[in-house]
């Protein structure tokens, strides 16, 4: 049962509601908005009429709600997965494999929508990899290197999967940075190297 209160007293308390016992005009028994009195079934009432009779019909209203609930659910979810990385991870994992063509085309439509990321992203990638090779690298090494990742391409043309070349100890990673050297790569398809992310660990 709610406390009865004024809404003087309500103001003196820094109330956002109060409650009076008494019906409003429209017979709803509830809590009423100190600053303008209506009662909160009224005003839920009338923000649903407004929605479905010139809102809902409103373009301008309608993209601005999803934008709305569109970076709603990007926060909630960056959270969330923030908070369970592991299982974010797994979870994601389990829906490549399930949608193998279906990530396949968003993949190449996103690639398609944001170059301009992408070739940042790559320009850092092959920054970090010049980085991390040692001067003590012998000509030998490097070919190997090469020819680790020609080998990478003539997989994927085989075999019609995304084969990637992975370093076992990432080059950015949070706690350590491994060296771009070939005892340090290993092929990986494009979900298990998406899932497996900056981690120190070899699938």
């Amino acid at each position: 049962m709610e406390q009865i209160i004024t809404r003087q007293e309500a103001k003196q308390q820094g109330l956002r509601h109060y409650f009076t016992g008494k019906e409003c005009k429209r017979g709803h028994v509830c809590k009423r908005y100190t600053q303008s009195t209506l009662c909160v079934e009224c005003q839920a009432e009338h923000a649903k009429n407004r929605y479905h009779v010139v809102q809902k019909h409103d373009p301008q209203y309608v993209e601005n709600n999803r934008a709305r609930s569109r970076q709603q659910y990007k926060e909630v979810g960056t959270k969330w997965h923030h908070e369970n990385k592991e299982r974010a991870h797994a979870l994601n994992k389990a829906w490549r494999e399930e949608h193998k063509e279906e990530f396949k085309e968003y993949c190449t439509q996103w690639r398609r929508d944001n170059l301009d990321k992408l070739n940042k992203n790559m320009a850092a990638y092959r920054a970090a990899k010049i980085q991390a090779t040692p001067p003590w690298l012998t000509e030998d090494q490097k070919i190997d290197i090469e020819w680790i990742y020609h080998i990478a391409s003539w997989m994927r043309k085989e075999t019609n999967e995304d084969i990637e070349v992975d370093h076992i100890v990432p080059l950015r990673g949070p706690d350590v940075s491994g060296l771009h050297v070939p005892w340090n790569l290993q092929f990986l398809l494009q979900s298990d190297n998406g899932s497996k992310y900056n981690k120190l660990e070899q699938i």
